[in-house]
Parts: C-alpha cells; sequence; structure tokens
C-alpha cells in the first residue's frame, strides 16, 4: 500500500474532524458509567414473568449511582491520628411495577424479596463496562422481583379492606429532563490538607485548660448520575467537603466542659481560609467556665456546701428547687446509710411527676397553639 501524501492525510483529517467533534460532544460515548446506565436501562424494561399477567410488567425503572472518593484526616495537638481514602460507587435502583394509578410501593414491606437470588458485588470501580452491566442487571433482577412480590402482597391487603373515598395515583409521569454536562473533578493535594489539619490541630496547644480535642478533614468528590425509563438523564457533580473541631477541658469549679464547631462547605474552595479557621478554633479553645445553669445547680444542689449548713431562709430556697433532689439527696444516701430513705425518695418522685406534668401541659399548650394557626 503507498504511503499517504501530506495532501491525502489533510483531506482525510478533515473529513474525520466533525465526526470527531461529533463524538467528542456525545455523553454516553465518553463515560462508560453513564453508557452502562442507559444500556442497561433499554433493556430492562423487557422484563416478565413467565406466565405472569399485566400487572407484572415494570414501567418505571431507574438507576442513580454515586461515583465518590471520600477523602479523611484527624488530627490532635499537632499529630496525626488517621488518615483514609476510600473509593466506592454505590448504584441505587429503583423498579415499579403496575401502573401509575396502582403500583407496588407505599405497602408494608414494600422492596422485600423472599425468593432466592444471586446478591450483586460491589460496584466495580474500573470503567469497565460488561462488569458494570451485569451488576446493573444483577440489582435490577432483585428490585423487579421484589416488586413483584409486594404488589401481590398489596392487592392481598387491599382486597378485604374499605375502599378509600379519594383515590390517589400512586406515581405521576414527569416532563423528562436532561442535564449531562462534562463533570471535572477538582485537583486535591492530599498531602497539603494533612499539613493544613496537623497546623489546626496544634492551636489548642497554646491553651493548658484544653485536655483533649481533635480536628477533622472530610472531603467527598462525588459524580451522581441519574437515568430514568421516562427519559430523564442527570449527571452532575456533588461535592461536599467540611471541616469538625472539638475542644475539652475542666473549668475552676470542677465542672467539665465541651465545645466544638462544624464548617460544612458545598466545594474544596469554599473552606475558609486557614487564617479563618485559625480564629474559630481559638474560638472553641478559651478559657470556659461553667453557665448560670450549672452554678445554680451547684448551689441550690448542695455541692459546694451541704444544704444542711445553709441558713434557713436560703436552704428553704434550696430544698423547695428541684436541683436538691437531683444532687443533694442522692449525695445524702450514700454518704449517711442511716439517713431516712423513704421521705427522700418521695421527694424526688415528687419532683419527677411534677415535671412530667409541666412536660405534658407545655407540649399541649404549643401544640394547640399551632393547630389554632392552621399547621
Amino acid at each position: 500500500m503507498p504511503p499517504f501524501s501530506r495532501r491525502q492525510f489533510l483531506i482525510a483529517a478533515g473529513l474525520s474532524a466533525p465526526a470527531l467533534r461529533l463524538l467528542a460532544q456525545d455523553p454516553y460515548a465518553e463515560d462508560v458509567i453513564l453508557r452502562a446506565m442507559k444500556d442497561e436501562l433499554d433493556r430492562s424494561p423487557q422484563l416478565r414473568v413467565a406466565g405472569g399477567g399485566g400487572d407484572d410488567t415494570p414501567y418505571f425503572i431507574s438507576y442513580t449511582l454515586d461515583d465518590n472518593d471520600a477523602f479523611e484526616v484527624d488530627a490532635s495537638f499537632g499529630a496525626i491520628t488517621s488518615v483514609s481514602r476510600n473509593r466506592f460507587r454505590l448504584p441505587n435502583i429503583e423498579v415499579r411495577v403496575g401502573s401509575y394509578d396502582f403500583d407496588n410501593t407505599g405497602h408494608i414491606y414494600s422492596g422485600i424479596y423472599t425468593g432466592s437470588r444471586y446478591d450483586t458485588d460491589p460496584f466495580p470501580l474500573d470503567d469497565n463496562y460488561r462488569a458494570m452491566r451485569e451488576n446493573l442487571w444483577l440489582g435490577t433482577d432483585h428490585a423487579y422481583k421484589a416488586a413483584v412480590e409486594s404488589i401481590a402482597r398489596k392487592r392481598a391487603a387491599l382486597t378485604n379492606a374499605a375502599a378509600p373515598t379519594e383515590k390517589l395515583a400512586d406515581y405521576s409521569n414527569a416532563e423528562p429532563v436532561k442535564s449531562l454536562p462534562k463533570v471535572v473533578r477538582a485537583k486535591f493535594d492530599e498531602a497539603a490538607w494533612k499539613a493544613r489539619v496537623v497546623k489546626h490541630s496544634a492551636v489548642f496547644g497554646a491553651y493548658p485548660e484544653v485536655l483533649a480535642s481533635g480536628v477533622e478533614f472530610h472531603f467527598n468528590q462525588d459524580t451522581t448520575y441519574y437515568l430514568n425509563t421516562e427519559g430523564t438523564a442527570l449527571r452532575y457533580a456533588d461535592d461536599a467537603a467540611w471541616v469538625f473541631a472539638r475542644a475539652e477541658g475542666q473549668a475552676p469549679d470542677g465542672m467539665v466542659l465541651r465545645d466544638a464547631l462544624t464548617i460544612p462547605a458545598p466545594t474544596l474552595a469554599q473552606v475558609p481560609s486557614e487564617t479563618e479557621l485559625q480564629d474559630s478554633l481559638k474560638a472553641i479553645a478559651g478559657p470556659r467556665t461553667a453557665t448560670p445553669s450549672d452554678q445554680m445547680g451547684l448551689v441550690l444542689g448542695g455541692m459546694l456546701i451541704p444544704l444542711t449548713l445553709y441558713p434557713e431562709p436560703m436552704r428553704f430556697v434550696a430544698r423547695v428547687s428541684p436541683f436538691a433532689a437531683m444532687l443533694f439527696v442522692p449525695g445524702s444516701l450514700a454518704l449517711d446509710a442511716d439517713a431516712a430513705c423513704l421521705p427522700l425518695v418521695a421527694e424526688q418522685l415528687s419532683w419527677l411527676v411534677a415535671l412530667a406534668l409541666l412536660v405534658v401541659l407545655v407540649d399541649r399548650a404549643a401544640l394547640a397553639r399551632l393547630l389554632a394557626r392552621g399547621a
């Protein structure tokens, strides 16, 4: 075969360029996950039960798949405590049999299948078209058989039930939506984020009153796919990142104090800057004191000074408060074996009943107010 001349090569390249551009614009051609989902979805409506009736045919099938790359790093006082990176793909298959008016859903044990089946393995991480089709096929087979069983149970249960005055359709048809933009995953520097989390966790080391602390960073890069037999086809980025930090210390009065913060971000670029995170961490690491309610409980509950040593007016106020029943009574029973047990226990039970009645009354009043406004 004689070699191509330069002119012939240019002509061939010019003629093939439109075809290459068309191929590049076809999302199903460039994305093997999307192609496998579409091809299996086109085949699945043919599912039938041998000798079955019209209700055994699927009228709606949908595939949802999350292609996720999850990263997590934890650190405490400037040292990494754990690192994990997990790559997984999670399919979710829905099959409805019957019709839009009456199908297998909305009934007890909908989706439960009791027969034999092949359990699917985790969805393949390699872009292997055949392996993906097999996984979707087995998952669809299980969902279809569960739907057939469910509609039979539902029909049998409704045979002896009173017919509803208003019949509502079990599902509704929707106009198909198609949005398949190309998803480009953000560049992620794992080493840089490890160093950053270590730096953030070291903030707590400057606060001697912080006895335990930790900083966690999570980043999920996720591409979500959704296709159904009505014609809807979606592909979109569904990333999520968040920072979680906690600090624990002890107040001068002995009270154990904890504080934490969670900062979510829809994308990696929207995670707060290092300076902003440092300021947030310093805010929860600062000195802590017991809250007024904690201090009141310590005083009126006799945890600082026994109530028997209080002057009479203050002792009376403390004894009629619930703090005495919560704190002073258990302490008295533990320290004084000769203490009259029944009166002290009766005092606790009285407060328990009184507070329970108060909760019921407040709940009823709030519910009546809510219903009065037409909620």
